[in-house]
Protein backbone atom coordinates (compact mmCIF):
# COMPACT_ATOMS: atom_id res chain seq x y z
CA UNK A 1 0.00 0.00 0.00
CA UNK A 2 3.05 2.69 0.60
CA UNK A 3 4.83 1.35 -2.41
CA UNK A 4 1.56 2.37 -4.39
CA UNK A 5 0.83 5.69 -2.15
CA UNK A 6 4.15 6.56 -3.19
CA UNK A 7 3.86 5.70 -7.21
CA UNK A 8 0.65 7.69 -6.89
CA UNK A 9 2.71 10.56 -5.61
CA UNK A 10 5.52 10.08 -8.11
CA UNK A 11 2.68 9.65 -10.55
CA UNK A 12 1.09 13.10 -9.21
CA UNK A 13 4.48 14.48 -9.17
CA UNK A 14 5.54 14.41 -13.06
CA UNK A 15 2.33 15.17 -13.91
CA UNK A 16 2.35 18.27 -12.37
CA UNK A 17 5.91 18.61 -13.35
CA UNK A 18 4.45 18.00 -16.86
CA UNK A 19 1.75 20.16 -16.43
CA UNK A 20 4.12 23.26 -15.41
CA UNK A 21 6.72 22.75 -18.35
CA UNK A 22 4.02 22.35 -20.68
CA UNK A 23 2.64 25.64 -19.32
CA UNK A 24 5.72 27.27 -19.08
CA UNK A 25 6.32 26.34 -22.41
CA UNK A 26 3.10 27.92 -23.56
CA UNK A 27 3.74 31.18 -21.67
CA UNK A 28 7.51 31.10 -23.60
CA UNK A 29 5.85 30.11 -26.91
CA UNK A 30 2.53 32.95 -25.90
CA UNK A 31 5.60 35.71 -25.17
CA UNK A 32 7.60 34.83 -28.39
CA UNK A 33 4.12 35.49 -30.82
CA UNK A 34 3.54 38.93 -28.77
CA UNK A 35 7.55 39.90 -29.41
CA UNK A 36 7.33 39.17 -32.81
CA UNK A 37 3.66 41.19 -33.07
CA UNK A 38 5.21 44.28 -31.04
CA UNK A 39 8.16 43.82 -33.93
CA UNK A 40 5.96 42.73 -36.52
CA UNK A 41 3.18 46.02 -35.40
CA UNK A 42 6.63 48.49 -35.05
CA UNK A 43 7.97 47.19 -38.57
CA UNK A 44 4.73 48.37 -39.89
CA UNK A 45 4.39 51.93 -38.01
CA UNK A 46 8.55 52.39 -39.14
CA UNK A 47 7.40 52.08 -42.80
CA UNK A 48 4.17 53.99 -42.44
CA UNK A 49 5.93 56.55 -41.04
CA UNK A 50 8.81 56.65 -43.51
CA UNK A 51 5.94 56.46 -46.24
CA UNK A 52 4.53 59.74 -45.02
CA UNK A 53 7.94 61.11 -44.67
CA UNK A 54 7.98 60.28 -48.34
CA UNK A 55 4.80 62.05 -49.58
CA UNK A 56 5.66 64.70 -47.66
CA UNK A 57 8.75 65.53 -49.06
CA UNK A 58 7.66 64.90 -52.21
CA UNK A 59 4.88 67.03 -51.81
CA UNK A 60 7.35 69.69 -50.57
CA UNK A 61 9.38 69.31 -53.64
CA UNK A 62 6.32 69.92 -56.17
CA UNK A 63 5.68 73.11 -54.15
CA UNK A 64 9.11 74.30 -54.18
CA UNK A 65 8.98 73.27 -58.18
CA UNK A 66 5.31 75.00 -58.52
CA UNK A 67 6.67 78.02 -56.68
CA UNK A 68 9.60 78.10 -59.05
CA UNK A 69 7.31 77.90 -62.12
CA UNK A 70 5.26 80.73 -60.90
CA UNK A 71 8.50 82.93 -60.30
CA UNK A 72 9.95 82.07 -63.67
CA UNK A 73 6.39 82.95 -65.28
CA UNK A 74 6.04 86.32 -63.51
CA UNK A 75 9.60 87.53 -64.26
CA UNK A 76 8.66 86.17 -67.97
CA UNK A 77 5.58 88.74 -67.69
CA UNK A 78 7.07 91.41 -66.05
CA UNK A 79 10.54 91.55 -69.05
CA UNK A 80 7.52 91.37 -71.51
CA UNK A 81 5.17 94.02 -70.04
CA UNK A 82 8.84 96.24 -69.38
CA UNK A 83 9.70 95.19 -72.75
CA UNK A 84 6.53 96.65 -74.33
CA UNK A 85 6.34 99.29 -72.08
CA UNK A 86 9.60 100.25 -73.36
CA UNK A 87 8.83 99.90 -77.18
CA UNK A 88 5.83 102.15 -76.93
CA UNK A 89 7.84 104.59 -75.13
CA UNK A 90 10.40 104.54 -77.79
CA UNK A 91 7.54 104.89 -80.29
CA UNK A 92 6.38 107.99 -78.72
CA UNK A 93 9.49 109.63 -78.41
CA UNK A 94 10.22 108.92 -82.11
CA UNK A 95 6.67 110.75 -83.15
CA UNK A 96 7.21 113.32 -80.80
CA UNK A 97 10.50 114.01 -82.88
CA UNK A 98 8.94 113.24 -86.15
CA UNK A 99 6.22 116.21 -85.21
CA UNK A 100 9.06 118.56 -83.90
CA UNK A 101 11.34 117.94 -86.80
CA UNK A 102 8.03 118.80 -88.84
CA UNK A 103 6.96 122.27 -86.97
CA UNK A 104 10.48 123.11 -87.39
CA UNK A 105 10.41 122.45 -91.58
CA UNK A 106 7.00 124.25 -91.37
CA UNK A 107 8.66 127.25 -89.54
CA UNK A 108 11.49 127.17 -91.61
CA UNK A 109 9.72 126.99 -94.69
CA UNK A 110 7.62 129.84 -93.26
CA UNK A 111 10.74 131.97 -92.30
CA UNK A 112 11.98 131.17 -96.05
CA UNK A 113 8.62 132.73 -97.43
CA UNK A 114 8.75 135.41 -95.17
CA UNK A 115 12.29 136.48 -96.40
CA UNK A 116 11.41 135.70 -99.89
CA UNK A 117 8.99 138.28 -99.78
CA UNK A 118 10.89 140.90 -98.03
CA UNK A 119 13.20 140.71 -100.40
CA UNK A 120 10.82 140.65 -103.39
CA UNK A 121 8.74 143.73 -101.95
CA UNK A 122 12.28 145.46 -101.17
CA UNK A 123 12.85 144.77 -105.03
CA UNK A 124 9.71 146.08 -106.46
CA UNK A 125 10.60 149.06 -103.83
CA UNK A 126 13.67 149.47 -105.45
CA UNK A 127 12.30 149.45 -108.86
CA UNK A 128 9.37 151.63 -108.13
CA UNK A 129 11.56 154.60 -106.92
CA UNK A 130 11.85 156.91 -109.67
CA UNK A 131 15.24 157.63 -110.93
Amino acid sequence: EERIRKEEQEAERKRKEEEAERRRKEEEEEKRRKEAEKEEEDRRRREEEDAEKQRKAEREEEERRWAEEQERIKAFETERREEADRRWKEEREAEQRRISEMHSKREALREEERQRRAKEALQRAEWEQPQ
